[in-house]
């Protein structure tokens, strides 16, 4: 049974508050098209330029002239030749932008991330999508916050962060994003496997307002960390997936403070018993999606589970429960009707 990725896809469509980082194009090709050749095809004021393979200083600096000053969303993914050098040359003069995607460009480092937060960020950059660059150091997460240097700039609207597969990440950069991106509401570190429970702890006291957040593969982080996060009372979803120190003392912790969960993945997490999910499913009476794929969970706990909440089915593609169709409607028709029996039963009692 395939696991991977079908959390995540289950969650973004319940919720539907994932970010757009793509630039959605009609009809107009592959991106081995010249970006140069369709400027007049730009919409919303959003560029993509991923997989561009004859990208080039020279055409970025001409976009940046022709275009650059309007652009709020820019996606620059997979483009294996970009440098550091080449986005300085373009970030100058993205003054508006709001969203920005590097994902993937593996030659860019903490010096485009300076360059962003200097030019492009300091007040308008809401989402950064870092995935896969591997030279992406924690240097570039005090550069996000300020940290470094004398009176330096900072991302000071930055909600969403994706620094996923990002290996040199650790504890360090944790605590720089806490010290100075305190408006961060989604972050993404899966697979910085440096970022140990010193790391989750800070990030936790000045990202307390994390909304999403996840921290699949990160295997360093024990019971205490995410005891830590019960800090952060507007957590709705939650990936502690291959988490394999993790114990029911996590979930205690959780189920205590982060009562707004919607979505929890524990695939992995062989040491998670029944007792453990059945305190969280009492205390989070909003789960909707929950994956426990590899844990000490029989088909007939999790069916009994199932029976007992209400608003969730079995999952097809992991171990585990999704919402039924229409689980918000249904909820909220519930809670109508519970409210007018209980106004209707005060009014009677009063007579």
């Amino acid at each position: 049974m395939q696991t991977v990725g079908t959390f995540e896809r289950e969650l973004a469509d319940f919720l539907k508050q994932s970010i757009d980082f793509y630039a959605q194009r009609k009809g107009r090709g592959t991106s081995s098209v010249d970006p140069l050749a369709r400027l007049d095809l730009l919409e919303d004021r959003k560029l993509e330029l991923s997989k561009w393979s004859k990208i080039s200083t020279n055409a970025l600096r001409s976009l940046a002239l022709a275009k650059g000053s309007s652009l709020k969303s820019v996606s620059l993914t997979a483009c294996d030749n970009l440098t550091d050098g080449m986005f300085e040359s373009f970030c100058s003069r993205l003054d508006g932008l709001v969203h920005l995607d590097l994902s993937r460009c593996i030659k860019i480092g903490d010096s485009s991330v300076k360059a962003a937060t200097r030019f492009c960020g300091q007040r308008t950059l809401v989402s950064l999508r870092l995935t896969g660059c591997v030279c992406i150091t924690s240097e570039a997460c005090g550069w996000m916050a300020g940290a470094i240097g004398h009176n330096s700039p900072r991302l000071r609207r930055l909600q969403s962060l994706d620094l996923s597969c990002c290996h040199d990440i650790d504890d360090r950069g944790l605590c720089f994003l806490a010290q100075g991106c305190k408006t961060l509401l989604y972050l993404n570190i899966s697979f910085c496997k440096h970022i140990t429970t010193k790391g989750i702890t800070q990030l936790s006291k000045g990202c307390s307002k994390l909304e999403v957040l996840n921290l699949r593969g990160c295997n360093r982080i024990s019971d205490e960390g995410v005891t830590a996060l019960s800090r952060c009372h507007e957590l709705v979803s939650l990936n502690l997936a291959l988490c394999s120190l993790l114990t029911d003392c996590a979930l205690v912790a959780l189920s205590n403070g982060c009562c707004k969960l919607q979505a929890l993945s524990l695939e992995g997490l062989k040491y998670i018993t029944e007792e453990g999910i059945c305190n969280v499913a009492r205390q989070c009476s909003g789960l909707m999606i929950l994956n426990i794929t590899g844990c000490a969970i029989t088909r007939g706990g999790l069916l009994a589970l199932i029976q007992g909440m209400g608003y969730v089915n079995e999952a097809q593609t992991f171990f585990g429960f999704v919402p039924v169709h229409d689980a918000t409607d249904l909820k909220l028709c519930d809670q109508d009707n519970t409210i007018r029996f209980n106004a209707a039963s005060t009014i009677q009692a009063a007579v």
